[in-house]
């Protein structure tokens, strides 16, 4: 069984991949599918093959365009950008010049499910004085690209063949 402790944050910055700030938690995208709904039966046949009446009282759906659904992400922050959040400055650029770029979730087993996405929003979570400070950040994947890889090089031996270029300011699809 996999364990989440050890998971870490790494984006691209065109020739490496860097870690990004010390995480307190990661939520990977949901997949899901869009239902269309189909006008008619294409066909006018009233039985199914297994000799069962079909039904026209109901509508009827089929599986349409697949999305990734958002990427989210706690950070330690730190407003002085000390150790902690070393490299937080690439999720505020990010959202700022519009940037996509991949970033990959990185399992300590070596496993990595890497995305092309950009920064859809950030927020500097609730300000309490006993605890320590947090930043969220929301990553919407572009539709682009997705995938699982063995480790992290076999992830950036896979970028050239993409055919992205990342980063990328001011990304339009």
């Amino acid at each position: 069984m996999a364990k989440g402790k050890g998971t870490y944050l790494k984006r691209w910055s065109g020739t490496e991949f860097s870690k990004i700030c010390d995480l307190k938690s990661i939520t990977p995208p949901s997949r899901s599918k869009e239902d269309v709904e189909e006008d008619e039966c294409l066909d006018d046949e009233p039985c199914c093959e297994d000799g069962s009446l079909k039904s026209t009282d109901y509508k009827r759906y089929a599986p349409g365009q697949k999305e990734l659904g958002e990427l989210s992400v706690t950070v330690k922050f730190d407003p002085t950008c000390e150790e902690t959040c070393k490299n937080h400055h690439y999720f505020s650029s990010d959202f700022d010049d519009c940037t996509a770029t991949f970033w990959a979730i990185c399992f300590p087993n070596g496993a990595v499910r890497m995305y092309h996405v950009y920064v859809k929003e950030e927020s500097i979570g609730d300000i309490e004085p006993s605890e320590d400070m947090e930043a969220e950040f929301t990553l919407m994947p572009t539709g682009c690209f997705y995938g699982c890889f063995e480790s992290l090089e076999k992830a950036e031996e896979a970028i050239p063949d993409i055919g992205i270029t990342a980063p990328q300011n001011n990304w339009v699809n």
